[in-house]
Parts: structure tokens; C-alpha cells; sequence
């Protein structure tokens, strides 16, 4: 199905395709900058650069190059991203959220598993006025759009699906048994790690404290960390945007004087804490 004509009150043009290749594969496609280049313009137009920082906020900037050596700059952002299901951009800001002057649309992309391995996308651009509609429409929405479609295909039935999938992000997991009298110190200890942390690329950095915290009879998270009668289980993790990130990130952190025993002691036993690296799968 492809919608193409505005309504009265209808400022969106969409494209709905099944494509042959699977999600995961054309997720990569549309989220690694290298394959981007390879299938966004409709030929003889081609992608020239690609800069992406996949985040809420992050770059989303592209050169699209004519084949009279004709050059449009688009810069903007990413609004939302669902991994392997949803993305959302848009010319109207730049990175960080910055507004620009003016905007011609903001597009999405929504991804569903289709029958026999394929995969429906929805692709569609809002625009903030009719005039806009009719100039997307005039500029060959339709043909260009399912061209650049088709190139995608191809690709896509191209790509290897080893390796993490972008925007799926890495998770340091920490569990440890905290002195009750300890906890407002807990909180300041993780509240200074937590602004280094994020200094060092991590996304999300949350605490939590225990509260519906069970002993097991085989194992539980108070018999894992040794929970003693007057502590109390904390689970904390950080979210960052891939390993090498994190790795780089921690490296620093072990190295940075904020984080030194004499300068922010450890109001918990450290030897009884387990933690853990984990790279997601899902992330809805």
C-alpha cells in the first residue's frame, strides 16, 4: 500500500512496503552509516555523508549529492527510537535539540516481522502545512521514496546479521548488601558516580533499594550478596550506548580521583557485591 494523497487535515505521506529481509537486517540498514549511504537516495541521486549518532537528540545529518554535482545539506535530529521497531527524526532541530529557522518535515520509520522472514515498513514524512505536502508531491515523493525502497531491498538481502544490533545498548548490572544506616550515604556515594558515569557516555545510571526483596530457599538476590539482618538489597545499572563505550568509560572511572576510596569511600562491603555486563537483545 502506498499513501500519497493529503486530506483536509491529513499532512503525512506514507510509503507501505513488504520487504524481502529480514527486521534486523534492515534495521542495520537504516541505522549504520555505511549502509545508509548505499540505499537512502533514489539513483542517479547518491548519499555523499552520513553522520549518525543513534540517541534521542543525536545527529541525524546526510549530503545528498546530484549527479550534476548538485549538494543538499540535511541536518537534524533524532526525535525517538524504538530499537528495531521505530525511528523518528526530523530537519526541524539539530543536535541537542537546538531549533533551526525552518523545517520541511519530520519522517518515521516502523518496522514489523511480515509472513516468510519479511518485513513491513511503514515510512512516512509529517510536514507542518498543505503547501509543504504538494511540494514533497511535486519533487516525486511516490517514485523516489519506493526507488530508494527497492535499493534498501537489495541491500538488505545483502547484509550479515553477525554482531550487535545499533541502538540496542549495553547494560552494567550491580547488586550488593547496604547497611541500612548507610543509605543516605549510598545515595550520595551513587549520586557523585552517577555525574561521572554520564561524563563518560553512559546514557542512564538508576539506584534502587530494596523493597520487595524475597529470601529464596536455592537463591535469591539477599543470598547472593549475603544480606545481612540489618542491610538492605540495592540493585543498580547503568545504561550505556554499546561495549566500547562502557569499556572506555570504565577504564576512566577506575582511574578518576572522584572515585577513590579516600575521596568518596564505599559505604557498603564491595567484596560481597556481584555485577555483571550484559549486551541487550530486546529493548522495548
Amino acid at each position: 500500500m502506498n499513501k500519497t494523497a493529503p486530506t483536509a487535515n491529513d499532512l503525512t505521506l506514507v510509503v507501505d512496503r513488504i520487504i524481502d529481509a529480514p527486521r534486523d537486517r534492515i534495521w542495520r540498514c537504516w541505522t549504520d552509516a555505511a549502509l545508509l549511504k548505499q540505499w537512502y537516495c533514489p539513483k542517479p541521486w547518491r548519499i555523499a555523508e552520513a553522520d549518525l549518532d543513534l540517541r534521542p537528540g543525536g545527529r541525524f545529518n546526510v549530503v545528498m549529492q546530484g549527479p550534476d554535482g548538485e549538494r543538499i545539506d540535511v541536518k537534524g535530529i533524532y526525535l525517538d527510537i524504538k530499537p528495531l521497531r521505530k525511528l523518528v527524526f526530523s530537519d526541524s532541530q539539530t543536535e541537542g535539540f537546538i531549533p533551526q529557522p525552518s523545517s520541511f518535515m519530520t519522517g518515521y520509520v516502523e518496522l514489523t516481522d511480515a509472513e516468510d522472514g519479511k518485513t513491513r515498513v511503514v515510512w512516512g514524512a509529517r510536514h507542518a502545512t498543505p503547501d509543504a505536502v504538494q511540494q514533497h508531491l511535486e519533487m516525486g515523493f511516490e517514485k523516489g521514496w519506493n526507488a530508494a525502497l527497492d535499493q534498501l531491498q537489495d541491500l538488505a538481502r545483502t547484509v550479515a546479521d553477525d554482531g550487535p544490533l545499533p541502538g540496542l545498548r549495553y547494560i552494567d548490572g550491580f547488586a550488593a548488601a547496604v547497611p541500612n544506616a548507610n543509605r543516605d550515604a549510598f545515595r550520595e556515594h551513587a549520586e557523585m558516580a552517577a555525574c561521572i558515569f554520564q561524563e563518560l557516555g553512559a546514557l542512564q545510571v538508576v539506584e534502587t533499594w530494596g523493597d520487595d526483596v524475597p529470601d529464596g530457599k536455592v537463591t535469591s538476590f539477599p543470598m547472593a550478596v549475603k544480606c545481612g539482618a540489618d542491610e538492605t538489597v540495592v540493585f543498580s545499572w547503568i545504561v550505556w550506548p554499546d561495549r566500547d563505550t562502557r569499556n572506555a568509560g570504565m577504564t576512566k572511572m577506575m582511574a578518576d580521583p572522584r572515585m577513590q576510596p579516600e575521596n568518596n569511600p564505599m559505604p557498603f562491603d564491595g567484596k560481597r557485591m556481584i555485577y555483571g555486563g550484559f549486551q541487550a537483545i530486546l529493548d522495548f
